[in-house]
């Protein structure tokens, strides 16, 4: 879904958000003041972070349908992320899984205490 200032005032106004992911340029970032309330908490608001605030976003759009993983923690220290879309093969989500464990044991801070 591509959209401007139509889009951001259709949210404003409580529309239905029927996208995964928001990008824009960093000239646009200002405009998202207005729906940051709405996009905010679900994750929707683009960010350097996460590469969907960016200059090229030909490039993020083809990375991001690449599949990278956004792995986030919570307070209670649960790890959260997706392994892969309802239409995965079991075989496909399985090797999701344990690249997905192999790269939390890879990237585990040396403070941490525990078996990964």
């Amino acid at each position: 879904m591509i959209g401007t200032d139509e889009l951001l005032k259709e949210i404003e106004k409580g529309g239905n958000i029927e996208f995964d992911r928001c990008f824009a340029t960093p000239e646009f970032q200002q405009s998202f003041k207005s729906v940051a309330r709405k996009l905010g908490p679900r994750g929707l608001l683009p960010t350097a972070k996460l590469g969907t605030l960016t200059n090229d976003v030909v490039e993020a759009v083809k990375a991001a349908k690449c599949g990278p993983v956004n792995v986030r923690t919570n307070r209670e220290g649960n790890i959260l992320g997706s392994i892969g879309r309802i239409t995965y093969t079991e075989e496909q989500l399985l090797e999701n899984l344990r690249a997905f464990l192999v790269g939390i044991a890879d990237n585990k801070p040396e403070g941490a205490k525990g078996a990964f």
